[in-house]
């Protein structure tokens, strides 16, 4: 008898050459929890119920992909997120003299 497991880890390699690394964990279960790690933004919008978005190993911000999308927490998650990319305007305030 197959044990269902308690959690899944997957890593998924990155894009462009990345075979290095190789897909850890087994085949997803409904009602398993599952992490994945993925460098695909399209991926992890589309499957994922929560996503940890990070940058340079630091947590930037965890939330629903309706959360991420629609509500980012700074700049960077602001364009990463999304197809296309964010684009912050720039400006230059002037002061009267």
């Amino acid at each position: 008898m197959a044990q269902t497991p308690d959690i899944i880890y997957q890593l998924r390699p990155p894009p462009h050459g990345g075979d290095q690394i190789e897909e850890v964990g087994g085949e997803w279960e409904p009602g398993c929890p599952s992490i994945l790690v993925t460098h695909d933004q399209v991926e992890a919008m589309s499957i994922c119920d929560r996503i940890a978005l990070m940058k340079e190993g630091k947590i930037q911000q965890i939330g629903t992909p309706d959360e991420m999308y629609h509500q980012p927490k700074n700049r960077f998650i602001a364009g990463f997120i999304g197809n296309p990319p964010y684009r912050s305007p720039t400006a230059r305030l002037k002061t009267a003299v």
